[in-house]
């Protein structure tokens, strides 16, 4: 099905790749610039509904919505992802109209496929109530009676969630094909800072967690409004841009179907097997609501603090591959896999290791009713900073269309579905987490190995060696601080005195932070291109951070 990429790019691509590295330059910049508002926003999420809402009734909302995820997941049937890869084709081949007909084609097929679905919901909407009513502990019959009274605004909530979503979802994908991180992240920021007002006012005005929900599906309407008045603007301007990165003669030719269609129904594959090692599935599985809510709890900490520690590349890797495969430019394949695969092992194999460390405390200071769960928010740390890590051979591997290793790697991760039945109802939320982030640990590794048999590129093993050999000596001084001088106590007080304990917290871990750097440097520290190459870059703290990682701010 791929193309073999031409291992010398013709002389005058030259200036499209400066323009590309431009383009994920500026990405970057705005990831970067944006990301405190951004994980505050969805930190402060979390936190005001975890801690507001009784735990049950808190398990009900995380299992109502994960409803809603898994219903999206099943009727998209990947032509969602599709646009990444597919719009800035499209665009440099036809232009505006073929753009237009892209995105019609999607939203039609969406609508063709939601209405049949919602009409079959609703016919058999019993068995969704009857789903919910045995989730509530036998104890909490409070709970019970509130989601019995309100099982209809609930039901109504979630398919008015999943329809919305449904095209919120392709504007902002046509923003992260475009390039438009700014506006990409600005949309999350505002969006994420509404839900917490929202509940706030909701919950402090007594309302519970079908009206929670009714607020989320305006919060969604605003967003999907403001997410597809951003992405027309950007459609239009890529129609005119993306014309240097595809060759003379596909100028004016539509795209081939056969390969869109393809490639969607592979995504829809690995959608499919993704979501087995989702918190969705796992909420869908967990018999009891306090093991739904507090998985959640334990899994939406990781998720949230993982995506800041990644920020930077965001939202810019498919695009940035799918051009380099456009323009059949293997040398630059290699240059930014190495960069990408660099930057994840420098950031998350110490942070994987200080947050897990750290863990035990920050739940006593953040989540206290949730204590019991940060054994599981141990375990997720290790597994999904893992999968991140390995994350980019299966990402070069679909942009590059090397299919076959992929549906392998995705076919183990589908061992999730038959064992999670087991685990997650034996075991609760530890099972749950050991069995989702286990395989998606598996099939991570099994692609990053397959992208380095099949194309070009090399995994920097000796360069993650010194940065796990750096974050060993920091996990020694972390460890002994966090669990002697620095172990917060099981009732640690007032809001003043979490403060206090919170700032305790971050003193042991940038204490951690220098003593990694400082070992990192001693004994060779980061790639002397990759110096070079952040010396040329538009970044915040650009300066501040080569001092970190060399000792100069030149």
């Amino acid at each position: 099905m791929s193309t073999p990429a031409t291992t010398v790019p013709p002389a005058d691509r030259d200036a499209s790749r400066g323009t590309l590295g431009t383009h994920a330059t500026r990405a970057a910049y705005w990831n970067t610039v944006l990301l405190p508002a951004k994980l505050g926003a969805h930190l402060l999420a979390q936190l005001v509904l975890a801690n507001a809402l009784p735990k049950a009734e808190y398990g009900v909302y995380v299992l109502a919505l994960a409803v809603g995820v898994t219903s999206g997941s099943l009727v998209d049937l990947g032509t969602e992802r599709s646009v990444v890869k597919f719009l800035p084709e499209v665009a440099g081949r036809q232009g505006r109209r073929g753009v237009r007909t892209l995105l019609s084609w999607v939203f039609g097929f969406k609508l063709a496929v939601l209405v049949p679905v919602i009409a079959f919901a609703t016919l058999f909407h019993n068995v969704f109530f009857h789903y919910l009513d045995g989730r509530v502990p036998s104890n909490q019959q409070d709970v019970a009676r509130i989601v019995r009274s309100e099982h209809w605004t609930i039901f109504f909530s979630v398919v008015s969630l999943v329809l919305v979503g449904a095209f919120y979802d392709v504007a902002m994908q046509s923003l992260v094909a475009t390039f438009k991180n700014k506006s990409w992240n600005i949309i999350t920021i505002l969006v994420t800072l509404l839900d917490p007002i929202v509940v706030t006012i909701i919950v402090l005005s007594g309302g519970n967690i079908a009206i929670v929900l009714v607020g989320r599906v305006f919060v969604a309407l605003a967003a999907m409004f403001l997410a597809g008045a951003f992405a027309v603007f950007a459609v239009q301007e890529s129609a005119v841009v993306e014309r240097q990165y595809v060759t003379d003669e596909e100028h004016g030719r539509p795209l081939p179907i056969n390969r869109f269609v393809f490639y969607s129904s592979l995504q829809y594959v690995l959608q499919v097997t993704s979501f087995f090692t989702s918190y969705a599935f796992a909420a869908l599985i967990l018999t009891n609501a306090d093991e739904i809510a507090g998985y959640r709890v334990a899994n939406g900490s990781v998720r949230e603090i993982l995506s800041g520690l990644t920020a930077p590349i965001i939202g810019i890797q498919v695009p940035i591959f799918t051009r380099i495969f456009t323009a059949r430019d293997v040398r630059q394949l290699n240059i930014a896999y190495a960069l990408v695969a660099r930057f994840l092992a420098l950031v998350l194999v110490p942070g994987g290791i200080g947050l897990a460390l750290l863990i035990p405390n920050l739940f006593r200071v953040l989540y206290p009713k949730y204590e019991s769960f940060a054994g599981v928010c141990v375990v997720m740390v290790g597994l999904l900073f893992a999968e991140s890590c390995l994350s980019t051979g299966a990402t070069v591997l679909l942009t590059f269309e090397r299919y076959k290793p992929v549906i392998a790697a995705r076919a183990v991760a589908l061992l999730a579905f038959p064992i999670m039945f087991i685990t997650a109802r034996w075991y609760g939320a530890m099972g749950a987490a050991l069995t989702s982030g286990g395989f998606a640990v598996l099939a991570a590794l099994i692609g990053t190995i397959a992208a380095n048999v099949v194309l070009p590129i090399r995994y920097p093993i000796a360069f993650l060696g010194r940065v796990s050999t750096a974050a060993g000596c920091m996990a020694v001084v972390v460890g002994g601080l966090a669990f002697t001088v620095g172990r917060v106590p099981a009732n640690p007080g007032g809001g003043l005195h979490r403060l206090f304990w919170l700032a305790i917290l971050g003193l042991i871990a940038a204490l951690g932070g220098a003593v990694y750097l400082a070992v990192f440097r001693r004994i060779g520290g980061v790639e002397e291109s990759d110096i070079e190459r952040l010396r040329t870059l538009r970044i915040p703290a650009r300066g501040l951070i080569l001092r970190l990682l060399i000792g100069t701010r030149t």
